[in-house]
């Protein structure tokens, strides 16, 4: 999927589709703004395109660098993830001894039969 999407976009900006596209809305609109506008995204298109052929092994170490940057931060993901879900298991167990504890050796408020009097302290 992620690698497909990636494919797409680099064939998009290979083949100047967004400016193509782009421009040929703003002339059947009529809309000179917008042609301008588009006409700096074609101008931005063809330096993507002149890196990708003038500078092959440049392009492939970018590429090889933002794969490992989008591995890197996955791993990241997993262990911030990780740990949250650590502590939070801690605050589970936690909160329920302190509010259990009481009530299974019977010393606490909340237990049926108060140590002090034996008839659940009335």
């Amino acid at each position: 999927g992620l690698s497909a999407g990636i494919g797409a976009l680099f064939v998009i900006q290979r083949l100047r589709l967004t400016s193509r596209s782009g421009g040929w809305a703003a002339r059947v609109f009529a809309r000179p703004g917008l042609q301008k506008a588009f006409e700096k995204v074609g101008e931005f298109e063809d330096r993507l395109v002149d890196f990708y052929t003038a500078a092959p092994g440049r392009f492939a170490a970018t590429a090889i660098l933002s794969f490992v940057n989008w591995v890197l931060g996955a791993v990241e993901v997993w262990i911030v993830a990780a740990a949250v879900l650590r502590r939070f298991r801690e605050l589970v167990v936690l909160s329920a001894g302190l509010l259990m504890g009481p009530l299974i050796f019977g010393r606490g408020a909340m237990s049926p039969k108060s140590p002090k009097t034996g008839d659940g302290g009335q």
